[in-house]
């Protein structure tokens, strides 16, 4: 249970705390940035940013993201707005909600939370029942707590209503969340579309059959099936790559275990008292997961 709430968090904190970095000076006037990466900024998203200083720039907003390195500067009525300051390459992007910073991602219940907004991810209990004749199905349901400060109604109300909206929205673009308990690769030539064999140091950790890996870079992400172990650096997959994929920048992961749906299911909004008084909605959400019982659930010993 422990890797599924590890995983959840993971999701929750790339979503909740978005972050690039500029990849080119950008000057004061400007009224766009190249950045890493523009993958979870979404038109509309509040942002700011600053250097390793206490140097800092807010109240941006997205207005457009023409590719996958560029966003086009707006306010908060989809305008466009220029910089005010000059930033150097290396600069920090990172994603706001109401001009704050999601301030921590609590695994469990904490009894008291002192820097808002904050969010928690909590296991609610695990069933489990067969699938097939030797497997079974594991669900886990698990609670997504969102707090804000409840000091202002209506900017209370939006702000937490959208950041519920960015952690559904990143919830629901990982269908098959990475569950703890996986191997990693890099790969020793790039990757082209419509390639079906991957270089890697040591094609040993991959094994044929229905088992999935998953090939991603800042950009993009794959799922495939690996056909064959070529040689002792080559596996083939049994479909083409979808990208391009240089191999500085790609992973190959191979997952062990492999959910096979997960959904936020609800979401409830309300009050609660947790030191202060609080606005918090609870997304309901739950992972299943095929668990192969054929060496584990059946050779016990009975009288001994």
């Amino acid at each position: 249970m422990e890797s599924v709430l590890d995983a959840i968090r993971r999701i929750v904190q790339r979503w909740a705390v978005t972050r690039t970095d500029l990849i080119a000076n950008a000057n004061s006037g400007s009224t766009s940035i190249s950045v890493k990466s523009t993958r979870r900024f979404r038109i509309g998203d509040q942002f700011l940013i600053h250097n390793n200083s206490e140097d800092m720039e807010n109240q941006l907003y997205v207005r457009s993201v023409p590719d996958r390195n560029t966003i086009n500067l707006g306010d908060s009525e989809g305008n466009p707005k220029a910089l005010k300051w000059n930033w150097a390459n290396g600069g920090h992007v990172v994603k706001t909600q109401d001009d704050m910073l999601v301030k921590a991602v609590f695994l469990g219940e904490p009894d008291i939370i002192i820097d808002l907004p904050a969010i928690t991810v909590s296991m609610q209990n695990r069933s489990s029942e067969f699938f097939t004749l030797r497997s079974t199905k594991e669900r886990y349901n698990v609670e997504i707590t969102v707090y804000v400060s409840g000091s202002t109604q209506e900017d209370g109300d939006r702000f937490l209503l959208n950041l519920v909206d960015t952690i559904q929205y990143g919830l629901k673009r990982n269908f098959y969340p990475l569950l703890n308990n996986y191997k990693t690769s890099i790969v020793t030539v790039d990757l082209l579309t419509g390639d079906r064999h991957i270089r890697v140091p040591d094609s040993s950790i991959f094994a044929i059959g229905s088992r999935q890996i998953i090939i991603e870079d800042e950009y993009n992400i794959e799922v495939h099936s690996v056909s064959a172990i070529c040689d002792p650096t080559t596996i083939q997959i049994a479909q083409p790559l979808l990208y391009d994929y240089l191999k500085e920048d790609v992973i190959v992961i191979k997952p062990n275990r492999l959910p096979f749906n997960s959904w936020p299911s609800e979401v409830t909004f309300g009050k609660i008292k947790k030191g202060t008084l609080l606005k918090a909605a609870v997304i309901s959400y739950f992972v299943e997961e095929m668990e192969d019982q054929l060496d584990s659930s059946f050779g016990d010993t009975q009288l001994r």
